[in-house]
């Protein structure tokens, strides 16, 4: 029983394992990424910050790294704010889970599928910065920031050029949070690495209140043109994937079944054996009872009374009250009285299974083997008179008790 049970447990799981990976596995069935462009209509805010020096920057490094990479990061700091005469921030917020819940203008998300998990993230601007040698009409913040989305947009080079889908990102990301069993969920899960996370590479003169939580967003360099530059990071990759519920929810399942299965067969066994052992008691009752109490039995004046009889109905009552006067151990009271009853009432005190248990024991065939003649003598003339159709109750007793000769 057991071994059924875990069967049944584990394919179960096995069946929901290959559901939920199936419902997984359409959403991208037509594509393994999707992008999705949220544009933010309300008015520009931006706030002038500092030109980070480069000694800012330094300092958001370690002195390990500060050691063996400096150099380097005075390349990317050259290249990056060298040129520039003006720095703008534009503000965003990260929920505490990793997603960008207010940002500048516009946003481009990323889901994609890779394998067995589902990674999303967005890329927005963040900063502007104006170059020494812009001139005086060049574009303000808000035209800056539409030129760098038409460019993302347009640009053959730019992975999201026709690549934007219909629909929202929350749709997709919906989808996937919905799919969950008895036995599987997808668990969503924020990068919180801040490696070239956009607080280091501005030498922290972003503020550090405007991001909202223990997330960092990656810089992803800038859109530049003669007048300006456009700095653009994406928020924590975000993944989801399938997870079980609980690893050992399968032998706590197991657990309960054989529990609930040995339960019900513990009733099942009860139901079908206690009639049947009731039943034997009483039949053994029945085989062994004495003839006072057959007589007791069967003469009893209630037994006439449902199909009702009034002549035997009074000769039961005449029976039953000399049996109530009469001694257990009155055996010719006793015979009498049953014939009496065999006669007035009609009712039988041979019971034929008696007879054929008798019979089997008293069979001459039983003494062949070894021969016993004396035993076949004295069972032969025990069957013969088994075998009689009117054998008698009386007749039956008194064979009972010469049998055990045998």
């Amino acid at each position: 029983m057991p071994s059924v049970v875990e069967d049944y447990v584990y394919e179960k799981r096995n069946k929901a394992d290959i559901e939920i990976n199936k419902k997984f596995d359409a959403i991208f069935k037509h594509q393994d990424k999707f992008y999705f462009l949220d544009y933010f209509n309300a008015p520009v805010r931006s706030e002038i910050v500092s030109i980070p020096s480069f000694s800012d920057v330094l300092r958001q490094y370690n002195k390990e790294t500060t050691d063996l990479f400096s150099d380097n990061i005075r390349k990317e700091y050259d290249k990056d704010f060298n040129d520039l005469k003006s720095l703008y921030y534009l503000p965003h917020i990260l929920s505490s889970s990793g997603e960008l819940v207010a940002f500048t203008k516009w946003k481009i998300t990323t889901i994609g599928c890779a394998g067995n998990y589902v990674y999303m993230y967005s890329m927005f601007p963040y900063a502007i910065g104006y170059k020494k040698t812009a001139d005086i009409y060049a574009p303000n913040i808000s035209g800056a920031i539409k030129d760098a989305l038409d460019y993302y947009l347009s640009d053959e080079n730019s992975c999201y050029y026709k690549s934007i889908d219909e629909g929202s990102s929350e749709d997709i990301i919906s989808k996937i949070q919905s799919l969950s069993n008895d036995y599987y969920y997808v668990k969503k899960r924020a990068d919180s690495t801040n490696i070239n996370s956009i607080e280091k590479k501005f030498g922290g003169v972003i503020p550090k209140s405007s991001l909202g939580s223990n997330f960092s967003c990656k810089s992803e360099g800038y859109i530049h043109t003669n007048d300006y530059k456009v700095f653009v990071c994406t928020t924590p990759n975000i993944t989801y994937s399938i997870k079980e519920i609980n690893p050992d929810q399968c032998e706590h399942e197991i657990s309960q079944l054989e529990t609930q299965w040995f339960f019900i067969l513990f009733l099942l066994l009860v139901v079908i054996e206690v009639p049947l052992l009731y039943m034997e008691i009483k039949h053994k009752e029945k085989i062994n009872e004495t003839l006072y109490n057959k007589i007791k039995r069967l003469c009893n004046p209630s037994k006439f009374i449902k199909e009702y009889d009034k002549e035997k109905v009074d000769k039961a009552n005449a029976i039953y009250q000399k049996l109530m006067k009469t001694s257990p151990d009155d055996k010719d009271t006793l015979y009498d009285l049953q014939s009496q009853a065999e006669e007035e009432l009609g009712v039988s005190f041979v019971d034929l299974e008696m007879v054929e248990k008798l019979k089997k024991k008293v069979n001459p065939k039983r003494f062949m083997k070894p021969y016993n003649p004396e035993k076949v003598t004295l069972a032969n003339e025990l069957y013969s008179r088994l075998s009689k159709e009117n054998i008698s109750y009386k007749d039956i007793i008194e064979i009972e008790e010469r049998s055990k000769k045998l």
